[in-house]
């Protein structure tokens, strides 16, 4: 076997179900590349929706201090008054 028909071996088509996609080496980086990209994706999608989370709690119960604090506040002058 000469150097052309080794690599031409080599090089051979990637066939899943009938269809051609690529080259396996560049077919295997590709997805690779892909799922390592998804992966970091879904980490810091994760990581970002858990920071927003916290962040929406600690504004509602900041919110509802001031509220509650507005509250006493306004019944406490009521009292005085009457």
């Amino acid at each position: 076997m000469d150097f052309t028909q080794y690599r031409q071996k080599e090089r051979s088509p990637y066939i899943i179900g009938g269809h051609v996609f690529a080259y396996q080496p560049d077919f295997q980086l590709t997805i690779g590349t892909s799922l390592i990209l998804l992966v970091f994706m879904v980490f810091f999608a994760y990581i970002n929706i858990e920071t927003l989370k916290t962040m929406l709690l600690e504004a509602a119960i900041s919110d509802a201090d001031k509220l509650s604090e507005t509250i006493i506040k306004s019944t406490h002058y009521e009292m005085l008054e009457g």
